[in-house]
């Protein structure tokens, strides 16, 4: 279930994202509608959404000035954030790119496949960066595990070491190492 956060101030506008997004056969969405982006960010505080759907003009505060706050309030976690307005700036366009918005779509050229191709894009982007995190995260593990093993030569802080650090790697609470001994003998013989 995908989360998506409707931060726009007209109730008919909302619902036509919701009526967008329902008629969506490849993802379903779990849906928070609000009219100010201070009541979104305050959401966010206890709920981070995957997907943002922000228009541009809130009573409270600009798209723009939305973006660095979230920015600063969930510095941790990215999310990917849709653009839209009534008016299409380009101005506005690259300013909201380089404020971290991933689209930008005009209102009144909205339909339905460009809305549920952008909130698409943004969901793929969002799984895409999850799993380069994960690779990063595991990458560090392993190093680390290697360090940990080249730092000592003795094999039973070897075997503890890596039991140690490949639960953790691998986030169970049981691992098993086997330690095989061939027979020098056995082995010059084949």
């Amino acid at each position: 279930m995908t989360t998506v956060f409707f931060v726009e101030d007209s109730a008919e506008d909302r619902a036509l994202y919701r009526r967008f997004l329902e008629r969506d056969d490849r993802y379903t969405y779990d849906i928070y509608e609000f009219e100010s982006g201070n009541q979104s960010l305050q959401a966010c505080q206890t709920k981070i959404p995957d997907v943002i759907l922000l228009d541009y003009r809130l009573p409270d505060l600009d798209g723009l000035e939305f973006l660095t706050r979230l920015q600063r309030q969930t510095s941790n976690s990215r999310i990917s954030v849709i653009m839209l307005t009534g008016q299409g700036d380009e101005t506005i366009a690259v300013q909201a790119i380089k404020s971290g918005a991933q689209d930008y779509l005009v209102k009144g050229k909205l339909t339905s496949d460009n809305l549920r191709r952008a909130v698409h894009g943004a969901i793929e982007q969002m799984q895409l960066m999850r799993q380069l995190k994960q690779q990063q995260e595991q990458q560090k593990l392993v190093g680390a595990i290697a360090l940990n093993i080249r730092q000592s030569l003795k094999l039973q802080d070897i075997l503890a070491t890596s039991v140690q650090q490949v639960r953790q790697l691998l986030h169970t609470d049981r691992v098993l190492l086997y330690q095989f001994t061939l027979n020098p003998l056995a082995w010059a013989l084949s």
